[in-house]
């Protein structure tokens, strides 16, 4: 039985209570501990209709009030005095004018460990009743939560430890750490395409995020060399599937993960790195040897310039036809990859973001200087989101947020609300609603010059002609480089060397379909990609004649693709199983 069925009967198991206390119950929910008076909310039901859905919000009790409860037996409810409201979250008091009741019962069986409870906020003291209802009821919430809180427990240690594994892998070979977080949402993403079942689906991105961890041992000299491995060099590379099972020996929990990363350089003829052959290589490493082949084939390494989609699909088809790939993932991923790195693949995103994945988290709207804070994923459920921050964060309760984070390569945006903060760790509430929103751009390949500006103040009468004035007199300055994303509000790219910083204001140049393209931004990031520096430069209010070469470059890049998949599937469905 799924853990989803539980979720779901203990919503509705709360949704019955609500109805048989009538007015008088103003919200009620489950919590579970998870350690170090730490809580999490795994059902919840309010009758105000001010927050929402609060599955997998945590928050802490206060060690005082804590320690009341546990003098008593844990069948006498513990009451919350007024005085001590402010030690507990503050969506239980949200949208209630008058001072409530609030009434916490332990789920437990014949003994006083404060484990799990539901509590219940009410108008007036409902303490008599409350406690003759859940008389029969704890045996069913204490079977059921126990389920829960082991499972929980799990997945709550997997995220703090895949979340560390991906901090050591950024600090110390940041394109390896980008390269495996793309591995990850790309293989999922197939995934998904594939009907398998959730869990199957988190356990490939798992496997994602550490499939290269190996190579934390192979010399940087070896993965970064512009030229032909050696056999010897290439002997060194091929340990680092070896690796992962000595890495992880004796973690239990990440046991089925490491076999499918360990198997991601296997063949379907039997001439990958261990000799394995189709029938005995899972279905998950099938598709991580998929998509880690497409992201090394459409970025720029050390020994070869990143090939185009065309060129990356039909890579994929040959080696399906040779026998290296199953054809089935391959049919799938040439279906998808074109629509998803052109941003016209409709999917939500959100079953795919994940611990370790990086944040930036931004107010909707604000009076002066807009709050902008950069973190990390630590926890995600159904209708939460759990990011730690890098600095401090200052984001009250209620506040409207963005959530900026990259897919698969590609730019994606959440709205949310912030719930609860602890220790710089911030909960917020995502607005399914507004999931599709995407940003419109092209993971696209080009010829990009690039030249810092200075001394220069935009104002708004400066238009098409001005700036490619400008370009003819910069453009001798202009540092050669090649674009990654290519957006309606943002570009990127690479250089061989570090040439700007955040901050910096530029003009670049490239040219789609014979028609030259200038756009004017700032650099709002950079980072170092093995030898290369990658820049994300945001545009200014550039004129809309300017904007509109954009995006009718886009569109069209667009449409190409859209008209090559209908080829690329009649090569891809070419394809029989000789295995």
């Amino acid at each position: 039985m799924s853990n989803e069925s539980i979720f779901s009967r203990l919503d509705g198991f709360l949704a019955k209570l609500a109805d048989k206390l009538g007015d008088d119950i103003l919200k009620l929910g489950i919590a579970i501990n998870t350690g170090q008076n730490e809580f999490m909310i795994i059902s919840f039901y309010d009758t105000t209709s001010e927050i929402g859905p609060l599955r997998g919000l945590y928050f802490k009790i206060s060690k005082e009030p804590m320690d009341e409860f546990l003098k008593g037996n844990s069948e006498i409810p513990f009451v919350t005095k007024p005085s001590e409201r402010l030690s507990y979250r503050r969506w239980i008091y949200r949208n209630i004018m008058d001072i409530p009741e609030v009434f916490v019962f332990s789920i437990a069986i014949d003994t006083e460990v404060f484990e799990d409870f539901i509590f219940f906020v009410t108008k007036r003291d409902l303490s008599k009743e409350l406690k003759e209802i859940l008389k029969d009821e704890i045996p069913f919430l204490f079977k059921e939560t126990v389920k829960l809180r082991l499972w929980i427990s799990k997945i709550l240690y997997l995220n703090s430890f895949l979340t560390n594994i991906t901090k050591v892998t950024q600090a110390v070979n940041n394109y390896l750490y980008h390269h495996s977080l793309r591995v990850a949402d790309l293989s999922a993403l197939i995934a998904h395409a594939m009907e398998l079942n959730p869990e199957e689906i988190q356990m490939i991105r798992h496997a994602g995020l550490i499939h290269d961890v190996g190579k934390l041992w192979v010399p940087r000299e070896i993965l970064d060399k512009p030229s032909k491995l050696t056999k010897e060099e290439f002997e060194q590379v091929k340990l680092h599937v070896y690796k992962l099972k000595d890495v992880f020996a004796g973690n239990k929990f990440m046991k089925e993960i490491v076999e499918i990363a360990r198997l991601h350089h296997e063949k379907m003829d039997g001439s990958g790195y261990m000799g394995i052959r189709s029938e005995n290589i899972p279905i998950e490493s099938r598709i991580l040897a998929v998509a880690d082949i497409v992201d090394a084939l459409l970025h720029d390494r050390p020994y070869r310039k990143a090939l185009s989609i065309e060129e990356t699909i039909m890579e994929l088809i040959s080696m399906a036809k040779n026998g290296k790939l199953d054809w089935k993932i391959v049919r799938t991923a040439s279906k998808i990859i074109p629509s998803f790195y052109t941003g016209a693949y409709h999917i939500s995103p959100l079953p795919f973001l994940n611990v370790g994945k990086e944040v930036t988290v931004q107010t909707l709207k604000v009076k002066g200087k807009m709050k902008v804070h950069k973190g990390a994923v630590i926890g995600i459920s159904k209708d939460t989101i759990e990011v730690s921050f890098n600095e401090d964060a200052d984001f009250s309760f209620g506040e409207r947020v963005i959530i900026w984070y990259e897919f698969g390569d590609m730019l994606e945006r959440l709205e949310a609300t912030s719930l609860s903060e602890s220790e710089n760790v911030y909960t917020f509430r995502l607005d399914r609603e507004k999931e599709k929103e995407k940003c419109v751009r092209v993971l696209w390949n080009l010829g990009f010059q690039v030249v810092k500006v200075e001394g220069l103040e935009i104002e708004s009468k400066m238009d098409e002609g001005f700036f490619a004035n400008l370009w003819q007199k910069l453009k001798g300055n202009a540092t050669i480089s090649r674009t990654d994303i290519i957006g309606g509000d943002r570009i990127s790219f690479f250089t061989d060397g570090k040439v700007f910083e955040v901050g910096d204001l530029v003009l670049g140049k490239f040219v789609a379909y014979g028609e030259p393209v200038i756009v004017i931004g700032s650099i709002v990031k950079h980072e170092i990609m093995s030898s290369r520096y990658k820049y994300w430069m945001d545009y200014l209010d550039i004129p809309e004649e300017m904007l509109s070469r954009v995006f009718r470059s886009i569109f069209r890049r667009q449409i190409e693709l859209k008209i090559g998949l209908k080829f690329w599937r009649v090569e891809s469905n070419k394809v029989k199983s000789n295995y």
